[in-house]
């Protein structure tokens, strides 16, 4: 039991979720944050006649890994949470004000912006509190570990 706790790099077991979270753990890097979007969009342009629940489903596959690459810089998974909401804030006043086609327009730039700010930044060097800089394999691509 005390074994589990002897990680320097997280001493109190906050960057190894266990049971379905385990894929949150850990960091993602720029390489393999953009394979995830790269498919994102790709598939998202292969069924954009798809149920709106496929779009959901892409969301939180977006979302799983902007938590691991936001851990390559050294920040909480809750920064993702942030980026999502970044977009809706200034778009729900402008439904209002602008109209659904200007504020659906700002929401999705602001979305874009985001995304590719959270590709675009460096990954911390050495360790930090989510472990060692990843590497890129396929298998780490599609299984996290």
């Amino acid at each position: 039991m005390g074994a589990e706790l002897t990680d320097p790099h997280d001493p109190i077991g906050v960057a190894k979720p266990q049971g379905w979270f385990w894929w949150l753990g850990g960091r993602a890097s720029r390489r393999e944050y953009w394979v995830y979007v790269g498919l994102l969009i790709l598939l998202s342009l292969v069924l954009r006649y798809a149920p709106p629940i496929v779009g959901l489903v892409f969301n939180m596959v977006l979302i799983f890994v902007q938590i691991r690459r936001l851990h390559d810089f050294g920040r909480s998974g809750w920064w993702a949470a942030a980026a999502m909401l970044a977009s809706l804030v200034p778009a729900a006043p402008l439904v209002f004000l602008a109209g659904e086609g200007v504020a659906i327009l700002v929401g999705t730039a602001i979305a874009l912006v985001l995304i590719v700010l959270i590709g675009a930044l460096r990954g911390d060097v050495g360790d930090n509190r989510f472990g060692p800089p990843p590497l890129f394999t396929v298998r780490r691509v599609f299984t996290g570990r």
